[in-house]
């Protein structure tokens, strides 16, 4: 009997013991979580300052300083995170000095990602901040606080809820781009109920221009990470401005967005200080498209608009994944202004009432006139071409210009690693077609340039024709000019460039008053002249052939065989200082009571050439058949250079072939007065 009261008593200790148990493991396993939480609640977090910010400094990859008071308040949903004086160092390679400095910040984060180490912003507010950031001409930055990758993902924040800056500064000193800015940066929400939104607004100066720029959007508050956040913004940079009209896909991913934009500026190249994209020089513009990013990738569709007095549409991409941009374009004109298409060689568009140009292209054109010049002195910009790829495809429909046959225009353009090929640049004519091949090599500080143009089955009266001289000469025109040069200029590479230009009438007919005035035939020439004589005469063969070397073309072949005269030339044309200096000296084939035998001088500058009669170069008769039996072996050579097929075909051919004859048969005519 005692002994199983005794059992029960030890059974019943027993189960005491054992009920006993998980109380006393749930507390030795919450007794440290309540001394940790005890220990938040009343810990001077300045005490943590230097945890915090090696775990900063290990993050960021560069020295992290929280100077001020640091304060948590742990026990939400969303912590509290407040530090006062926070400096993010510059790295090594710029030396003393701070990237970021931030006088007091103050967020809050989900608590859950928190604990395990990825902080969520959910409200940011930062006062008084400060960011100086350089990057070198290598392209390294100060903004790069993890080592660059060759796929460098775009920036994505959380959908932060409530965001504010207050009397911020912004100081970027890009030498790559060649751009210092200097300004400052705000943003805050303000309004009540539908009329609440967010502002962010930045103004200063941009390479000494002004600049602002204001981006509105819908309360952060109520923004859903599943729905895209629709914003507007404006850019106003000197006189270039932009609009923006679009949505995050999900806030905020910068990688994923679509917008409207529309710009305007004086020059489409100085769009490289806000995008970075080497664009040529263009007189003013007014252009819109539809702009969609994906990762690194944008497409501008849907371009339409102006650029100068030409009209443009078309598409482009950029591809910025790989360690150099690329930008492909594809764009069209119905009609392209001629004028417009000198400014992209650096030249001055026509500055005459009703032509656009910028304030700085009319100074350019007027100093052109002013000094009776052509050729530009705009240099080449090296850093933009030598750190972007392009392929550009053109075309235009028609070209309007008061000076050249001109009908279409194409041009297919590659830019790659700073060799810059356009293959084709052609345009088509009334009959014949100009067609250039053209390379510049930018890889060294002085670029080399090669142009390869010809000029295949036109026709002489459609140029004459813009003069009213189309009846003056017809018949067939071929041309080639093959040069090289070197400078950063179309000027410099012209007064340096070495190679040969050919020009060639094949057959033809021309005015036989014109005609008589190459012997000079005063009397008959001007008499047919005042009389308006039609009648013609016809042109066997008119060859200019030149040499060019360090800008100087010298006349090697220059014989122009009518039915009634002979003549041949000498002379030079200075690309070096555009200047003209050709005399052509005819010929009569039959005997003239009055003939001056002076020669026809073509001078002055190309700009405005000067035609006349050289009376102080009075020279002896040397007969025709002389004269073309010493041009006849040049001209041989002369011809395939332009176009092999005539050296079968044109009647330059045939004169070759009399001439050797009448070379070795002829006696040397007599003077005749």
């Amino acid at each position: 009997m005692r002994a199983s009261v005794f059992a029960r008593s030890a059974r019943t200790r027993a189960g005491k013991t054992w009920s006993r148990k998980p109380v006393r493991i749930g507390a030795y396993i919450l007794a440290p979580f309540a001394l940790i939480a005890l220990l938040l609640t009343i810990a001077d977090w300045n005490m943590l300052r230097g945890p915090v910010s090696g775990i900063a400094s290990a993050a960021l990859d560069r020295k992290v300083v929280i100077a001020g008071d640091l304060d948590v308040d742990i026990w939400s949903a969303h912590p509290r995170i407040v530090a006062n004086q926070v400096t993010v160092a510059n790295p090594q390679w710029v030396g003393e000095g701070d990237t970021i400095s931030i006088e007091r910040l103050d967020t809050r984060v989900e608590l859950l990602p928190a604990l395990f180490g990825n902080f969520r912003i959910v409200e940011l507010e930062l006062q008084r901040p400060t960011f100086a950031f350089i990057r070198e001409e290598s392209g390294r930055a100060t903004w790069q606080f993890r080592k660059k990758s060759a796929n460098s993902r775009p920036m994505k924040l959380p959908a932060i809820r409530a965001f504010n800056i207050t009397d911020g500064k912004l100081r970027i000193d890009d030498r790559r781009r060649k751009l210092i800015f200097e300004g400052a940066l705000n943003s805050s929400e303000a309004g009540e109920g539908d009329a609440r939104e967010f502002k962010l607004t930045g103004e200063g100066r941009l390479n000494g221009e002004k600049f602002i720029a204001d981006v509105r959007g819908g309360p952060l508050v109520q923004i859903d990470r599943e729905r895209p956040y629709a914003f507007k913004g404006s850019i106003v940079a000197g006189a270039t401005s932009a609009t923006v009209n679009g949505a995050f896909d999900r806030p905020f991913d910068f990688g994923a967005y679509k917008v409207a934009l529309e710009a305007t500026g004086p020059d489409l190249a100085d769009l490289y200080y806000l995008t970075g994209l080497a664009l040529p020089n263009t007189p003013p513009y007014r252009l819109k498209g539809s702009l969609r990013r994906a990762g690194q990738h944008y497409v501008l569709n849907d371009i339409l608009g102006k650029v100068g007095d030409s009209d443009l549409a078309g598409s482009l991409r950029v591809d910025r994944s790989g360690p150099r941009t690329f930008l492909a374009a594809y764009l069209r004109s119905r009609a392209l202004d001629f004028d417009d298409l000198a400014v992209v060689l650096g030249g001055a568009p026509s500055t005459a009432p009703g032509e656009t140009a910028n304030a700085a292209q009319r100074a350019e054109g007027a100093q052109l006139r002013a000094q009776g010049r052509l050729l530009p002195d705009a240099k080449l910009d090296l850093a933009r071409v030598r750190h972007m790829d392009a392929k550009l495809v053109y075309r235009a429909a028609t070209v309007k210009t008061r000076q050249l046959p001109l009908e279409r225009f194409a041009i297919d353009l590659e830019l790659k690693d700073g060799v810059l090929v356009g293959d084709p640049v052609s345009f088509a004519l009334p009959h014949g077609l100009i067609n250039a091949t053209v390379r510049i090599d930018a890889r060294r500080d002085m670029p080399d340039t090669a142009a390869d143009i010809r000029l295949t089955r036109a026709r002489v009266e459609d140029f004459l024709a813009r003069g009213g001289q189309a009846n003056a000469m017809v018949g067939a025109l071929e041309a080639r000019a093959q040069l090289r040069g070197r400078g950063l200029s179309v000027r410099e590479v012209a007064a340096n460039a070495d190679g040969r230009a050919t020009v060639i009438v094949p057959n033809g007919e021309i005015r036989a008053a014109f005609a008589e005035l190459l012997g000079v035939n005063v009397t008959r020439g001007l008499g047919l002249l005042l009389t308006k004589n039609e009648a013609t005469t016809p042109v066997r063969c008119a060859v200019a052939d030149f040499r060019a070397q360090r800008g100087i073309l010298t006349a090697q072949s220059f014989v122009v065989d009518t039915g009634v005269t002979l003549a041949h030339g000498s002379g030079t044309v200075s690309l070096r200082d555009e200047t003209l200096d050709l005399r052509l000296k005819g010929e009569p084939k039959e005997p003239r009571l009055v003939r001056l035998m002076a020669p026809i001088k073509l001078g002055g500058r190309l700009a405005a050439p000067e035609l006349g009669v050289d009376f102080d170069r009075v020279a002896g008769q040397t007969g025709a058949a002389a004269a073309i039996g010493v041009l006849f072996a040049p001209l041989a050579a002369v011809l395939p250079f332009v176009n092999a097929g005539l050296a079968d075909d044109a009647d330059c051919a045939a004169l070759i072939a009399h001439s050797r004859k009448s070379g070795e048969n002829t006696p040397r005519q007599p003077a005749r007065g």
